[in-house]
C-alpha cells in the first residue's frame, strides 16, 4: 500500500490502513467517509479533501464547519490516548490546511503570489533534506510534500498567526 504524503510526520506510518465509516440516523444511511487508521491503530482520522489549485500545486484540506471535520474531532476525542493522538494529529497538520470559510480567497491569494510561493518552496526544499530522502525511499512525490508545507505556512501568514491552526479538542 502506498503511503500518503500527509502521513510522513506520523511516528509509525508503516501500519496504516483505510476503511469506510458510515453514519446513520434511524437506520437511514446519511454520510460515508474514508478513514485512515495509523500509528498502530492509535489514531483514526477522516481522510482530508483534495484540491488541485493548478497543474503543479495540489493540497489536502478540511473545512472547519463541515461534518467531515466535526466527525474528525469526535474520532480524535474518543481515541485510546488523547494526548498522544493530539500530538500526532498536530504533526499531521504540518501538511493539511484547515479553512474556516476563506478557501476561495486563499486560493486566489496563492495564485496572485505564485512568485512568493515558488521562493518559499525552494527554501523549504533546501532546509528539509529529510523529506527528499524519505520521499525517494517511499515513492512519494516530493513536490506535493514541499508544496503542502509552504501552503500551510502561507495560510498562517495570510491569517497573521504564528503557528498551525489550533484543533478544538
Amino acid at each position: 500500500m502506498k503511503i500518503e504524503f500527509y502521513l510522513l510526520n506520523i511516528t509509525n506510518y508503516n501500519n496504516t490502513y483505510y476503511q469506510q465509516v458510515k453514519t446513520y440516523y434511524d437506520h437511514i444511511h446519511i454520510l460515508s467517509y474514508q478513514v485512515c487508521i495509523t500509528d498502530s491503530g492509535y489514531m483514526t482520522f477522516i481522510v482530508p479533501d483534495f484540491f488541485n489549485l493548478n497543474k503543479i500545486i495540489q493540497y489536502r484540506y478540511y473545512l472547519k464547519n463541515s461534518n467531515k471535520y466535526k466527525l474528525n474531532v469526535f474520532l480524535l476525542q474518543k481515541s485510546h490516548s488523547l494526548c498522544e493522538t493530539k500530538f500526532a494529529f498536530k504533526k499531521l497538520l504540518d501538511f493539511i490546511l484547515i479553512f474556516e470559510d476563506e478557501k476561495e480567497e486563499f486560493d486566489n491569494y496563492v495564485r496572485q503570489n505564485i512568485i512568493k510561493f515558488n521562493e518559499e518552496r525552494n527554501k523549504y526544499e533546501s532546509k528539509c533534506p529529510y523529506y527528499n530522502e524519505i520521499c525517494l525511499k517511499l515513492g512519494i512525490d516530493k513536490n506535493v510534500v514541499f508544496n503542502s508545507l509552504v501552503l500551510v505556512n502561507m495560510l498562517n501568514q495570510w491569517r497573521n498567526i504564528d503557528s498551525q491552526y489550533i484543533l478544538d479538542l
